[in-house]
């Protein structure tokens, strides 16, 4: 017990009103076994030491008096209480008293790291967890520990870091055990279900499928969600889509497509059942802004991405969106004046800066979600925490943004052939790195700042990774000059007025050829891609054909898709094309030439 347990258990004032009472006189004590009987003021009362609010005094005031929290101070300072042990933490009483709810939450969240700090003082212990304090000098009913504004999931989960640095150990009880027993066997039978409806539509063969085939799929899209399986009801969703589009023709009718949508909801479908946790509601958390990118589907929905990046390199979004083209959508109105959030500022503002959330919540896909409870506290300007100054050194598959450090412009030209901006930089050790920006008649300034690129010094390009055929690209969005201290947006900030490269380029009218190698697609990658587009003939490929791909698989030492083509299972086949689809991205051709590659 101290003077900050006695503020947070009554208030300042009070604390202030018993100070000048002991500046006046001191009490006459007399200290029973777990009590102090006091006289003060005229006024008589018990102290009740383990538990203030049991305390009693025969002024007119109810609850704890001044004459009580008085009495308490001295016994403080005059140490006549004596070292008190240490406070006692009852696992069992707590989470009867706090709830089953709370209880719940806590075991979703006890695996998570926490902000989180315990300190003792005397007889009182104080706890702080992701910026909520609160105190107790024993822990056997929710309601002895003080602290108003944290809630009791909170306080509970604070209690459980608490008892695991002093070894007590929780039991969990029995009705939780049972409930997350039934958990996982109603997860189990949404496994099987899903399977089941995967299975019959997998079976048909991708050009015969048609909606009603699709039927069972859609029935389970919310049951999986309500279960916690939102990456396999998202995948659903995508799987459903790819048909639909496939069957209508609207965009590319691409049978790989579909596959792959295939592949990867199987995938999830046969990975052990594990819950997701989530790190929802976690303080103080710092992200770096790379900037808004506008952004637009083949089915016509349109938006806009603001992107952070994590002190580790992780890539965390939030968007605004619109589903259709029906109406306008302002990307660069968005970008300049709107608030993702009601406390930030907007995009193009945040760009640049490491920004600091309270109450940050994200989704399995790792988008912020813009709930009102998420604020931005701070913003300060600062530096990406993770960024590429060796292009050697990139993890070109870890992330879908990075962010590069060049040391040099090195070459710029507009390839007529494929339309589009190629852009390369070196760094210190003379690797080569090629930036590609398609060309796009709806964003005229992205055009211009790309040919204003040319022999511009930079200090820092945010870049989108993607994966196009047989070759990984890098789209610069958002950058820094060198010279400059405002991070500056390719879509919606003016780079340059100059346009050398534009000027000489309508002055001789010559399409010069690219310098980037590896267009060509070699001759394994082509047999990689022709194994994979035979595959989406499944299920009538004759058995001939599977003869003659087991050889040329083996040939190649692809000893297990070979084997796959046996077809032991249901679903060996779409395994099969998984593990292919693995193999390509790995063989997949990088934008960088390494110094010593050079001929």
């Amino acid at each position: 017990m101290n003077q900050q347990f006695l503020e947070q258990l009554t208030s300042p004032g009070l604390v202030r009103r018993a100070n000048k009472v002991l500046q006046k006189e001191s009490p006459v004590i007399h200290k029973a076994q777990s009590s102090i009987e006091y006289s003060i003021e005229g006024v008589a009362g018990t102290l009740d030491v383990e538990d203030m609010t049991r305390s009693r005094c025969s002024c007119s005031v109810q609850g704890l008096c001044k004459h009580l929290v008085a009495v308490a101070l001295f016994v403080i300072e005059s140490e006549d209480a004596c070292d008190e042990k240490v406070p006692a933490v009852d696992p069992d009483a707590l989470m009867k008293s706090a709830g089953r709810e709370a209880v719940r939450k806590v075991y979703k969240l006890y695996t998570l790291s926490a902000s989180y700090s315990g300190t003792r003082d005397g007889a009182v212990v104080h706890i702080e967890i992701n910026g909520q304090a609160f105190s107790f000098t024993k822990a056997q009913h929710i309601d002895d520990l003080v602290g108003d504004s944290v809630s009791k999931a909170e306080k509970l989960w604070g209690i459980y870091l608490y008892s695991c640095e002093q070894g007590v150990e929780w039991q969990w009880p029995d009705w939780l055990l049972v409930e997350q027993t039934q958990i996982q066997t109603s997860l189990k039978t949404l496994q099987t279900e899903l399977k089941a409806a995967l299975l019959c539509v997998w079976w048909v063969g991708i050009h015969r499928v048609r909606s009603a085939h699709l039927l069972d799929l859609q029935l389970l899209i919310i049951p999986l969600a309500k279960a916690g399986l939102k990456a396999e009801s998202q995948a659903c969703k995508r799987v459903i889509g790819a048909y639909q589009r496939f069957i209508s023709g609207e965009g590319l009718r691409d049978e790989l497509v579909i596959m792959t949508e295939l592949a990867y909801l199987l995938v999830l479908i046969e990975k052990p059942i594990s819950e997701a946790k989530s790190a929802a509601g976690q303080d103080q958390t710092t992200l770096f802004c790379l900037g808004p990118e506008p952004w637009q589907s083949v089915g016509g929905a349109q938006g806009l991405t603001i992107l952070f990046q994590s002190s580790n390199g992780q890539i965390f979004s939030a968007s605004e969106a619109r589903a259709n083209t029906s109406g306008h959508f302002d990307s660069e109105h968005v970008a300049r004046y709107m608030r993702f959030w009601e406390t930030s500022k907007p995009a193009m503002e945040l760009m640049g800066n490491l920004v600091s959330f309270n109450k940050l919540e994200m989704n399995e896909y790792d988008r912020i979600r813009r709930t009102q409870s998420t604020e931005v506290i701070a913003t300060e300007k600062g530096a990406p925490f993770v960024h590429y100054a060796d292009f050697s050194t990139i993890e070109w598959l870890a992330e879908p943004y990075i962010v590069i450090a060049p040391d040099r412009f090195h070459h710029l030209e507009f390839d007529q052939a494929l339309q589009q901006f190629q852009i390369q930089y070196r760094d210190a050790n003379k690797n080569t790195l090629t930036l590609t920006v398609p060309y796009q008649c709806n964003h005229a300034l992205l055009m211009k700042n790309m040919a204003a690129l040319e022999g511009l010094p930079v200090k820092y390009i945010a870049c989108n990774v993607s994966e196009k055929g047989n070759q990984i690209q890098l789209r610069p969005f958002a950058l820094q000059q060198s010279d400059g201290v405002q991070w500056q947006s390719l879509y919606f900030d003016q780079i340059s007025t100059e346009s050398r490269f534009l000027d000489r380029w309508r002055a001789k009218f010559i399409a010069r050829t690219t310098a980037v190698p590896g267009r060509e697609i070699t001759q394994l990658q082509q047999l990689l891609v022709d194994f994979s587009r035979w595959l989406c003939a499944f299920p009538y490929q004759s058995d001939d054909e599977v003869r003659i791909w087991q050889g040329k698989l083996e040939q190649l030492g692809l000893y297990q898709l070979s084997v796959k083509l046996q077809q032991n299972d249901d679903f060996d086949l779409l395994r099969c094309f998984y593990m292919l689809h693995c193999l390509r991205k790995a063989d997949v051709t990088l934008p960088v030439i390494l110094h010593g590659e050079c001929t």
